[in-house]
């Protein structure tokens, strides 16, 4: 018994996986492995063009090879990969953050539990991510609070003040208990609050 070409439509719904694959692959790689803007940055202008060609080359060539139309699934691998990564792009800092926490965060605590206690009831920190342009860096602190008292008050907020941090900040999150994820405002950094 022969296959109709419905069957074998019906078949290869998977092949969608491929492009969902590659984006969420190509993002995680640009993302994690450059600096914060700039990885966003080639990702979105070269990362998903480039991509997005070579999926148009694969499927001119299964055409001419085949010498038949391609069939619905390969043209909906362009709509797959493009939404994909629109839903990537828009939760680009939430990935980039938990992605890194999880990559790091083992060496993070370390780090900030080897820094002397600061004076003035200041909180165990370390540099989590830094990113900017043209000399206009935005800074992530990774915060140790032994008595969790930040947890109520960002609960309550996300951003102000915030007792243990010398500035203001935009905004500050929990990664687990005691240790939180505070971004400070661009130009701005721990010792020197501008």
């Amino acid at each position: 018994m022969t296959e109709n070409k419905d069957d074998r439509a019906k078949n290869n719904w998977w092949l969608l996986l491929y492009p969902a694959i590659a984006g969420v692959s190509l993002f995680l790689a640009v993302i994690i492995g450059m600096a914060f803007d700039i990885g966003v940055i080639l990702y979105t202008f070269v990362g998903v063009p480039l991509v997005s060609l070579l999926f148009a080359l694969v499927l001119l060539a299964a055409w001419f090879a085949r010498k038949r139309k391609p069939g619905r699934v390969y043209l909906l691998m362009f709509p797959v990969y493009w939404v994909v990564s629109a839903i990537l792009f828009m939760n680009h800092s939430e990935i980039r953050l938990q992605t890194r926490w999880i990559l790091h965060s083992r060496a993070l605590k370390a780090s900030v539990q080897n820094e002397p206690v600061p004076p003035q009831g200041e909180l165990r920190h370390v540099e989590f991510d830094v990113w900017g342009w043209a000399g206009m860096d935005t800074v992530e602190y990774l915060i140790y609070d032994p008595t969790d008292t930040l947890g109520a008050t960002v609960a309550a907020h996300s951003k102000g003040r915030f007792p243990g941090i010398p500035c203001e900040v935009p905004m500050v999150r929990r990664m687990e208990d005691h240790w939180f994820v505070a971004m400070f405002y661009t130009n701005s950094e721990w010792s020197v609050c501008v």
